[in-house]
């Protein structure tokens, strides 16, 4: 069952950027457009939790943003009920005019997966907190090109969900289930159906929300996109499994899905299926693979707390790094202007996550994962092709012709 990452309520999905209930979100949303700046009366150490009869405002407003609530998500001009005045038009027009101009996201409360198991132990005292109006100025963001590529992942992963509510794996059911509780084993053909469903989302997010792909000649589209699919496939999972299943002692793997997994520790149950011919040799091919992956990405992600912004910068890098065949110097040399941007960007968000003391020490450890990413990647495919050619596993030609340039 999903658990609010603020009070540890049960959460309904994602808000603002993380999975919280709907009373932390309305909370949050509610003091990020009224522009309250909160008190505490207790030294700023109150518990917050589901089970705190008056959570003092000021500590739960600081644990929204510990957490990694994003207030530029909140959308300030909401649809008033009833009929619309000319005023509530205008103001809501300049409003999504400034939000597209700024490459600002748009809040995202998508019906996400169960969330971790981790619940924030709170006691019955009763805390408190003074409010006053301040003025709210919104400043400029410094990371506009990291906030686009959020805003565009944020719309992948509930297109992602809408699209997997629709598509049925062989057993009947569907590859997200809202009515599903907790998780279930992927098999191979799951897995096949769900980076068969990404394609098309991971195009749509880099056409609209990854300057300068979208502005690429469409040979150019195609280069950059089959080095990139495999770098995302790897990416992705880490990120969300670091998030969700945190614990260094849980060997579940979540993969292109909100709700399916696979065990690193017992694969044979994954390669069991009639496309596998000796399940013996490819668990002694993929599983050490498989854990090569939870302990060079998701680990890592786990122990430096990687933020959402942190790993969209990854991605950016992937996609616009170096060394791509048949990449034109016209594309090359933008390629090279948007790493530079992604790298100022970035160090303007580790600072906020560091501090100007240690921002150096967490830049360099995020900017590390980029080469392990393609590292991981590159063996990975390699392996698919030795399991391919001595005849260990079938795959499907169209997956496997998707990272042909990386093999």
């Amino acid at each position: 069952m999903t658990e609010c990452l603020v009070c540890g309520d049960h959460s309904d999905g994602q808000h603002f950027g993380i999975y919280a209930c709907r009373a932390c979100a309305a909370f949050f949303r509610r003091s990020t457009v009224s522009g309250k700046e909160y008190k505490c009366r207790f030294n700023n150490c109150c518990e917050i939790g589901k089970d705190v009869r008056c959570m003092c405002r000021a500590c739960r407003l600081r644990k929204c943003l510990e957490m990694g609530m994003n207030a530029n998500c909140v959308q300030r001009y909401r649809d008033e009920l009833g009929k619309r005045t000319s005023f509530s038009r205008s103001i809501r027009r300049e409003s999504t005019s400034s939000s597209t101009d700024s490459g600002s996201p748009s809040s995202s409360s998508n019906a996400l997966s169960p969330l971790r198991s981790a619940s924030f132990f709170c006691n019955e005292q009763p805390s408190c907190s003074s409010s006053g109006p301040v003025t709210w100025t919104l400043a400029p963001s410094r990371t506009p090109l990291i906030d686009q590529m959020v805003a565009g992942y944020d719309h992948l992963i509930a297109e992602r969900v809408r699209v997997h509510s629709v598509m049925t794996i062989p057993n009947g059911r569907r590859l997200f289930d809202p009515d599903r509780l907790g998780f279930e084993k992927a098999t191979r053909e799951s897995a096949c159906l769900a980076i068969h469903a990404d394609v098309p989302l991971v195009i749509e997010m880099l056409r609209t929300s990854f300057p300068p792909y979208f502005d690429f000649p469409p040979q150019q589209r195609g280069v950059y996109f089959r080095n990139f699919f495999g770098h995302f496939l790897f990416a992705d999972p880490a990120y969300r499994t670091s998030k969700v299943i945190p614990s260094k002692n849980d060997s579940r793997y979540l993969l292109q899905t909100e709700q399916l997994y696979w065990d690193f520790n017992d694969m044979y149950d994954y390669f069991s299926d009639s496309r596998t011919i000796d399940v013996d040799e490819a668990v002694k091919l993929f599983s050490p693979m498989f854990q090569m992956i939870v302990a060079n990405l998701k680990d890592p992600m786990v122990d430096v707390g990687m933020t959402k912004q942190e790993m969209v910068a990854v991605l950016g890098l992937c996609l616009f790094a170096d060394g791509k065949e048949g990449a034109s110097a016209e594309c090359v040399e933008k390629c090279n202007v948007a790493r530079q941007i992604l790298y100022r960007e970035l160090f303007e968000v580790c600072k906020a996550q560091s501090g100007d003391r240690d921002v150096s020490v967490r830049f360099g450890t995020i900017i590390a994962f980029v080469p392990t990413v393609m590292k991981l990647c590159t063996r990975f495919f390699t392996k698919i092709s030795l399991a391919k050619l001595y005849g260990i596993v079938e795959y499907d030609p169209k997956v496997y012709a998707l990272f042909a340039d990386t093999i």
